[in-house]
């Protein structure tokens, strides 16, 4: 009883300190600690950290409008937080400042921001030219020779390889650049790439591009990617180049890709890694907030025996494992730092897979977690992990996530 009480009281502390990081109404006399927040927020701006905390997303203040306003790109500051402004801000203006990573978090970080603008833009109908700049700066920075695997300029490649997890995410940039635009500009190269990954899918004996040349190793939640870029350039030209990807792979992954013990998804289809055939969180969040899209009732179905499996619910804040019970390996790159079993990718990735499926006290729950984790973080955490809470490829995953 009394660990149970102990429990409630906590919920409800974290309740009331979390509401506003989503709601900033409630920061503005309309909250019970409502002269807390105001004081937290001002002495950290006092401090110089130049961010308002309590703003829903973070934005830097006047230095930041500043900056937006020169470079053209005004009306974007309260969409974005000041790590996306920043990265938008340089492809704008100064694109060799940018370091773009065709391995991994740079590229996906890139698509993630994309897909965020657009999904702003098709909810609200607002800030079109700034959106559709954005994204065209995107899209150059991206094929310029100085930033992807190939060396030369992206309209000119002939022979794309095994670059899959770059191809898929350039793929997602260029639609999510036609559902604003709706102009055919990059069609061409869309329609290339489109054609490509395709074909590479369907010839692979696994079903499953390789997300890397000379990698033997085939993961799901990277197909789920391709397959969304494929089934986004369909949507947006009337075709149908998904189709039978799409049909191959869910066969593969229900013959060959399932683990007998909990119904999910194998976090690699090869065998090849140690933990090829354990179901990982950070996979089937990032798998689900893509399949939700081509696939919606598996999807469902995926996301229903995740949550049973992996969901830590905490009544109004929830986290999901990383790996199942009974498993544990050391953090690595993919699930990022693993509290109590918990993964914090796992968790914020499956923010916007809760929202892609529609479960919305899921969502606010994950919301939850996020909010309070970062401003823990921000008030005891040490420099690097600071930055790691804060660094562009978790913004561009939380912005993503919030709008579809």
């Amino acid at each position: 009883m009394l660990k149970s009480f102990k429990t409630i009281s906590i919920t409800l502390i974290f309740y009331l300190i979390s509401l506003p990081l989503y709601n900033p109404e409630l920061s503005k006399n309309k909250h019970i600690l409502s002269p807390f927040y105001k004081s937290l927020n001002q002495s950290l701006i006092n401090e110089g950290s130049n961010t308002q905390l309590f703003e829903g997303i973070t934005n830097k203040v006047d230095r930041a409008k500043v900056k937006i306003e020169k470079r053209g790109l005004k009306g974007l500051e309260n969409i974005v937080d000041e790590n996306i402004m920043d990265f938008i801000s340089k492809v704008h203006n100064s694109p060799k400042e940018v370091k773009i990573n065709y391995k991994g978090c740079i590229i996906i970080a890139s698509s993630n921001i994309a897909e965020g603008l657009a999904n702003y833009y098709e909810k609200h109908k607002k800030h079109r030219e700034e959106i559709i700049k954005a994204l065209e700066n995107i899209i150059q920075t991206i094929a310029s020779p100085n930033f992807n695997p190939y060396k030369t300029n992206l309209f000119k490649v002939k022979n794309y390889k095994d670059y899959g997890l770059f191809l898929s995410h350039v793929n997602i940039i260029l639609g999510s650049y036609e559902r604003v635009a709706h102009n055919g500009k990059y069609r061409i190269l869309n329609e290339k790439i489109s054609k490509y990954l395709a074909k590479r899918i369907l010839l692979d004996k696994y079903n499953h591009m390789p997300s890397f040349p000379h990698s033997s190793l085939r993961w799901p939640a990277d197909q789920a990617a391709l397959l969304y870029s494929l089934y986004l350039y369909d949507i947006n030209f009337g075709k149908d180049i998904s189709k039978k990807p799409i049909h191959k792979w869910l066969n593969y992954m229900k013959k060959h890709g399932i683990d007998k013990r909990t119904g999910l998804h194998v976090s690699e289809v090869t065998g090849r890694a140690k933990y090829s055939p354990i179901p990982r969180g950070c996979a089937l969040s990032w798998t689900i907030k893509y399949m939700a899209k081509f696939a919606p009732e598996e999807a469902k179905k995926l996301w229903s025996r995740y949550k049973k499996e992996f969901l830590v619910d905490y009544i109004l804040f929830a986290g999901l494992r990383e790996y199942p019970k009974g498993y544990y390996f050391k953090p690595d790159i993919d699930s990022g730092p693993i509290f109590n079993g918990i993964g914090t990718s796992a968790t914020a990735f499956g923010i916007g897979a809760a929202n892609a499926i529609g479960d919305r006290l899921t969502y606010f729950k994950l919301l939850n977690s996020y909010n309070i984790g970062k401003f823990i973080i921000s008030i005891f955490g040490d420099n690097k992990t600071k930055r790691l809470s804060n660094d562009l490829l978790a913004s561009s995953i939380i912005f993503s996530s919030k709008y579809q």
